[in-house]
């Protein structure tokens, strides 16, 4: 999902643009939030992958592993994801004011 949203959103800042013209920053605001989105899935994969099959016959099973919140593939994918969020807040209201603040 995350794939097809950002090769659209690249389809579109190239090809169907009015402006001759492409902000840099909002570019880059894509790229990064695409690569944090990437992480955070792909840590959570693996989180699926080592509480369902790899540890699977653990004391406990996956309820054990899932419920240790400490594990520190878990706590990198919750950081990242609020890295992802609060980049992208910071980013929408700085670009909310720009456009507020430039209107006649």
């Amino acid at each position: 999902m995350n794939v097809v949203l950002f090769g659209s959103y690249l389809f579109v800042t190239r090809y169907k643009r009015k402006q001759p013209r492409v902000n840099r920053r909002i570019v880059a605001t894509a790229i990064l939030m695409f690569m944090f989105s990437t992480i955070h899935v792909s840590l959570g994969f693996q989180r699926l992958i080592d509480g369902f099959i790899i540890l699977r016959n653990e004391p406990g099973g996956p309820a054990a592993f899932f419920s240790n919140v400490s594990i520190p593939a878990n706590v990198a994918k919750v950081c990242i994801h609020t890295m992802n969020v609060s980049h992208a807040s910071v980013k929408h209201g700085f670009i909310t004011l720009t456009v507020l603040l430039t209107e006649p």
